[in-house]
């Protein structure tokens, strides 16, 4: 099964604190997903396995929204999160943002 994803490049997004809220970090390293845009009801993410349902239906009950997904590198997805989230060594692993 295969279905058209939109491939985004996450340097066209402008991520804000409140964007970044709506993933917790943790939940952003694990998964390898970035929020990219939110609206009435559902939430856009990124995601490097856009095409794995088990990691879309899991993302979707611990997020509790509608997701849009959006296919993004797996390595720029991993330097957006490090970017945005920092690491999970520097004590910011409780959803704390860097916007």
């Amino acid at each position: 099964m295969h279905f058209d994803i939109e491939k985004i490049d996450l340097a066209q997004i402008q991520f804000t604190a409140q964007l970044l809220r709506y993933i917790p970090a943790a939940t952003a390293r694990m998964y390898h997903v970035m929020p990219v845009s939110e609206g009435r009801g559902f939430l856009s993410i990124a995601s490097a396995d856009a095409y794995d349902p088990r990691v879309i239906d899991h993302l979707t009950f611990v997020l509790k929204r509608e997701l849009e997904i959006r296919l993004a590198d797996r390595q720029q997805i991993a330097e957006y999160v490090q970017r945005y989230y920092g690491s999970k060594d520097d004590g910011n692993s409780q959803g704390e943002t860097k916007a």
